[in-house]
């Protein structure tokens, strides 16, 4: 009796221990079920987090994307206007320049219309003829240049004059002979012939034209003379300067020092309305009759 009620006290501990551990493995995976559902609530929220913020980014950059393509337009749009006002002002200046040459054109052709008549006034036919076809030749020549070869033709005209000077050795019908040059500081120099022979007043020109050189402004690199006489002087005036022209070239290179290189050119008998006697009366008689 005694060990039954051993063996039944036992198995009721037995029975207790199981019941025990069976409380404790529901409470453990009870509390694991409870740990992996906060797990996935907090994975759920970052995730949401997450998915919160990407969102928000996307759309940042999808505004900041706007904003470039908007900036981006109005800086084409501004350029589309800017090359349209400067294709306007492009074709306008074009324009006017075409104009500005159509009228330079017409203003050389006028400028070298020059016909027989004007230039009987200056030149003596008797005298002058080989000057006179000359004149005419070179005019003609002008004449047939287009208005860009007339414009690249005075354009290099212009920028000569910049590096070279034109002097002008002219022998009035009253026997003096006066010497200008092409700088503007420049005074006329004028002289006359006094010596009795031809031979000596050729050495006279010389001493008289390294006087009057010696006045003037230092020249430029190139420097060409203009040898012209009245058709009324007197040979004794202007034979001696055209015999005594190349040595005078020769004497002015020779003092220049090499600097400066002179050249002569005879253009003939013409007159001059500012130095010769004759043409000055005509002209105060014509301006006494218009009176």
């Amino acid at each position: 009796m005694m060990t039954q009620s051993v063996a039944l006290l036992k198995s009721q501990a037995i029975r207790f221990q199981l019941t025990s551990l069976l409380d404790l493995l529901l409470i453990i995976v009870f509390a694991q079920y409870m740990d992996v559902q906060r797990s996935k609530q907090v994975t759920q929220i970052q995730t949401q987090h997450q998915l919160a913020s990407t969102r928000q980014r996307l759309e940042e950059e999808y505004q900041h994307q706007v904003s470039l393509l908007n900036k981006t337009h109005e800086e084409l749009m501004q350029q589309n206007q800017w090359l349209r006002e400067a294709k306007q002002q492009a074709i306008a200046m074009a324009e006017a320049a075409s104009l500005r040459q159509q009228r330079s054109e017409g203003l050389l052709k006028n400028m070298l219309k020059l016909n027989a008549d004007v230039l009987d006034e200056a030149l003596s036919p008797a005298e002058s003829t080989e000057t006179l076809d000359r004149a005419i030749e070179t005019t003609e020549m002008l004449q047939s240049m287009d208005g860009t070869e007339l414009l690249r033709f005075f354009a290099g005209y212009a920028e000569l004059l910049k590096r070279a000077e034109i002097w002008t050795l002219h022998v009035s019908d009253r026997g003096d002979i006066e010497l200008q040059s092409s700088s503007p500081n420049a005074p006329t120099q004028g002289f006359r012939l006094e010596a009795a022979t031809q031979i000596e007043r050729e050495q006279e020109f010389l001493d008289r034209l390294r006087s009057v050189y010696s006045q003037l402004p230092q020249p430029k690199g190139l420097v060409v003379i203009l040898v012209s006489y009245n058709p009324r002087a007197t040979a004794g005036n202007f034979q001696p300067v055209l015999d005594g022209m190349p040595a005078a070239i020769e004497w002015l290179g020779t003092d220049s020092g090499g600097q400066t290189r002179f050249e002569y050119a005879v253009i003939g008998a013409v007159t001059d309305k500012e130095r010769d006697l004759a043409v000055q009366q005509e002209s105060s008689a014509d301006s006494k009759q218009s009176r």
